[in-house]
């Protein structure tokens, strides 16, 4: 597993440690243990990373950082112009002609790092990075997540922006990324989108928006996880793939397997924490039932 998977499981760590109090044991401190041992393993075996991935690994691969309170309130997004997709061949065009840069993204990631540690971090961004933020330039699918990324890692980082400032960016993006999410869902869920369909719940679920806590997508992320648990498949592999994304045990994909882990993750938090029910499977990797729950609503 590569870094850009990990970071689905440190956030799957993030959402797990809000939920451990001394009722919950054993069933969230497995779980958390289990998260914390997989990235801690990880780092151990990529000593010898790029300076770029060790810049990411130490400072982005902490769970401190994206430990959060959040609220899940629905009614935040709103409906203002953007693209709309009257078919789902218009959607798939889009993101097929979509000129997204992830080496771009990175870059920008690694200035917000790299400025984060000086002592005024202020964090600006270069003319590159900011017109990536912020300019008029459309970029659907993975480039709006990214964006959001980039925004979370500002705030993460404790850089000195405007709080109001980044909370707006936060709801446009998530807003526009709402649209493509239901957009997915009303194109029957093609197989070769369940990476961005999981990213774009993982990423403004994690912002509370409950829009993105449906039952029917829970229902089609749990559908759609392998016999082993892990998520993607080498045969759902197109023009929309990860950049940063390779083949794993049991025919999976580490991106996806890490953003799988994160969104059973919120969701196992949502519904703990809102009250609207909910059972949980926590099987082992020889597929012991550690605990007899599943997650599903009740």
């Amino acid at each position: 597993m590569n870094v850009d998977g990990m970071f689905g499981v440190v956030v799957a760590q993030a959402h797990l440690q809000t939920l451990r109090t001394p009722d919950s044991k054993p069933r969230f401190e497995y779980l958390t243990n289990l998260a914390s041992y997989l990235v801690n393993h990880f780092k151990g075996n990529h000593s010898n990373a790029s300076s770029r991935n060790d810049m990411f690994m130490k400072y982005l691969l902490n769970v401190n950082i994206w430990t959060r309170e959040i609220t899940f309130i629905y009614g935040q997004l709103h409906g203002k112009s953007y693209v709309d997709y009257s078919t789902c061949g218009e959607y798939l065009d889009s993101l097929a002609n979509m000129h997204f840069s992830e080496e771009l993204s990175d870059d920008c990631l690694l200035g917000v790092i790299e400025q984060s540690l000086s002592e005024k971090h202020l964090c600006w961004l270069d003319e590159e990075c900011s017109d990536f933020l912020s300019g008029n330039k459309f970029l659907p699918g993975y480039g709006l997540t990214h964006k959001l990324l980039l925004v979370q890692t500002i705030r993460a980082r404790k850089c000195k922006w405007d709080a109001f400032k980044i909370h707006r960016r936060v709801v446009e993006f998530c807003s526009k990324i709402h649209r493509e999410t239901v957009k997915i869902q009303n194109c029957k869920y093609v197989s070769f989108l369940d990476d961005l369909f999981i990213e774009q719940i993982v990423m403004c679920g994690y912002e509370g928006f409950e829009e993105f806590m449906t039952t029917e997508w829970m229902e089609h992320v749990l559908k759609i996880q392998s016999p082993h648990g892990c998520f993607g498949t080498s045969t759902s592999s197109s023009v929309f793939e990860k950049r940063e994304a390779n083949l794993i045990k049991h025919n999976c994909i580490d991106h996806t397997s890490g953003l799988g882990a994160a969104a059973l993750s919120l969701f196992l938090r949502f519904l703990t924490v809102s009250g609207k029910g909910g059972k949980f499977v926590i099987v082992d990797g020889y597929g012991n039932h550690t605990n007899q729950t599943v997650i599903k609503h009740v």
